[in-house]
């Protein structure tokens, strides 16, 4: 498949989907427990699949669903919990398709990095907290037997000063506390040599040299210890742990290391400041997400104490019909509600807002959602991006003008070129050109002009998307480029993007046929 030339854009799904994969730390094959991880070749098969999505190569959806298998599978041998795992999986299908939409509705001006950036920020923080905590209380987790550290942003990196406490530490430091013993005698309780003295040699530079192991390491030093300390000779060191409690060490310690490897790869690649104002944005949704999760809990209790008594199975999925229930209408009001505030939104572009525009958005927005809101309407448009976007829209304008030229396309690139947004809007040019010559009858030449936009477009240009993928398609089938057209609806039918004649309902080689003979005599004006 066709890969990203522009540096310009949002990362491919494909790069999120394995983002969130690695970051589990469950692909190590040192250490690994794992029956679906038995042999290093199918580690390596895991990783060809998550390359090649990342580059959006080979049958792009048949990778996603086999990851998706894997993924789940892993999940479940490391936290042995199923509602964790489901609550966990749920989540990542939420930010999975959240981010799709995403990619659909918005573009970017900005590097690669910047725009993730402001992914993090502005998206996905909010969303990951959201959706962790109605999942959790979805499929059960957050009401079943499972502890948690009692500090409810436990799972959060703590700063102070230069120096940061990683969630992993901090779910260890909360596993010595619960079996009333200390980092030493938890890891090496008869002071031996030895595989107990290497594993608490190796919590230490977990610690103080922050490097991060992988679950297999984690796992295998922690049942390595529970079983030192409850074969220890001394009394004083000596714990034996219900299988509860080391069910609850797997889970916590897990989710743990999930999240101390994501906020390592962001303190690394923005820095201790950018990484420090997100855990502090986040600490404030969380704890505003535990007060909305709690009056949703006592809501439900209500409904629970009237059914009566339930068998566990009934209980939890009690649970899950009134909490889907809740959401399902929280969404239609939600939705309701922004058709008040998107006037609000538009209105402020960047201005403060007045005390009944304020009333307004408290009236009809949870603290949680409010707070979002609010700080997207923080966001001032700076001199680039203002500049950036009133070439866009004149490149728009002219793109769908009937009087379109040579000239007018070249006086663009080169209004484009001076103003500094040469790399940025190129796939506009040559979208012009395109379009110039599909009109002219000219495919052969508009199809190497199309193709090109698309290349530089991708991932970078939301809404915009749609129109640019179906004339491309269009102008594949009236150039007979089978191949060509059969890699695009491919892609498309990925990012949720609908082909004319096709609309992504049958992905049988039939169904893109049919779309491509279509498409071969139909004409659509080229707006």
């Amino acid at each position: 498949m066709m890969t990203t030339m522009t540096r310009h854009s949002f990362p491919t799904l494909g790069e999120a989907v394995k983002f969130v994969f690695n970051s589990t730390g469950l692909l190590a094959q040192k250490h690994s427990q794992s029956v679906i991880l038995d042999d290093e070749a199918k580690k390596k098969n895991i990783q060809t699949k998550l390359n090649r999505l990342a580059k959006e190569d080979g049958d792009l959806e048949k990778n996603l669903e086999e990851l998706e298998g894997y993924f789940i599978g892993l999940v479940y041998e490391a936290t042995q919990d199923p509602r964790v795992s489901e609550a966990l999986l749920a989540s990542a299908r939420d930010l999975y398709l959240s981010y799709r939409v995403t990619l659909s509705d918005e573009g970017t001006y900005l590097s690669k990095q910047e725009t993730v950036k402001w992914l993090i920020e502005y998206r996905l923080a909010d969303l990951v907290i959201k959706s962790a905590h109605k999942y959790a209380l979805m499929y059960g987790a957050a009401v079943s037997r499972l502890k948690a550290p009692n500090e409810i942003d436990w799972w959060l990196p703590l700063f102070t000063g230069d120096q940061v406490c990683w969630p992993l530490e901090r779910a260890w430091r909360w596993v010595y506390e619960k079996c009333g013993t200390s980092q030493s005698r938890f890891h090496n309780p008869s002071d031996a040599d030895g595989r107990a003295k290497q594993n608490l040699e190796n919590v230490s530079r977990w610690f103080n040299r922050n490097r991060l192991p992988s679950w297999g390491e984690i796992s295998s030093n922690l049942e390595c210890s529970v079983e030192q300390m409850a074969n220890c000779s001394d009394e004083r060191y000596r714990r034996e742990l219900s299988p509860e409690d080391l069910h609850n060490f797997r889970c916590i310690l897990f989710l743990s290391r999930l999240s101390t490897d994501i906020f390592q790869q962001i303190n690394t690649a923005f820095g201790s400041d950018y990484a420090q104002r997100l855990v502090l944005q986040m600490k404030a949704q969380n704890r505003r997400m535990v007060r909305f999760n709690l009056k949703l809990k006592q809501h439900i209790s209500i409904g629970l104490f009237r059914a009566g008594p339930l068998t566990s199975q009934c209980y939890y999925d009690f649970w899950h019909q009134e909490v889907d229930a809740y959401w399902r209408l929280y969404s239609e009001q939600s939705a309701h509600n922004a058709k008040l505030i998107q006037p609000i939104m538009i209105k402020s572009n960047g201005a403060s807002l007045s005390l009944s525009e304020i009333k307004i958005l408290r009236r009809n927005l949870d603290p949680f959602f409010l707070s979002m809101i609010l700080r997207q309407l923080r966001l001032t448009p700076d001199l680039k991006q203002t500049s950036f976007m009133q070439y866009y829209m004149d490149g728009g304008k002219q793109r769908k003008s009937s009087k379109l030229s040579l000239t007018d396309i070249q006086d663009y690139r080169r209004s484009i070129d001076e103003a500094g947004h040469g790399d940025t809007l190129q796939w506009m040019v040559e979208w012009m050109f395109a379009t110039y010559f599909y009109r002219e009858g000219d495919h052969r030449s508009a199809l190497g002009h199309y193709k090109k936009a698309f290349e530089l477009s991708k991932h970078s240009v939301g809404g915009d998307t749609y129109l640019l993928v179906n004339q491309f398609a269009e102008c594949c089938a009236k150039n007979n480029k089978w191949r060509e057209f059969k890699k695009l609806v491919a892609w498309a039918c990925h990012q949720n993007v609908k082909i004319r004649w096709h609309r992504g309902f049958d992905e049988s080689e039939d169904a893109v046929k049919g779309a491509f003979e279509m498409l071969k005599i139909a004409n659509y004006p080229i707006l």
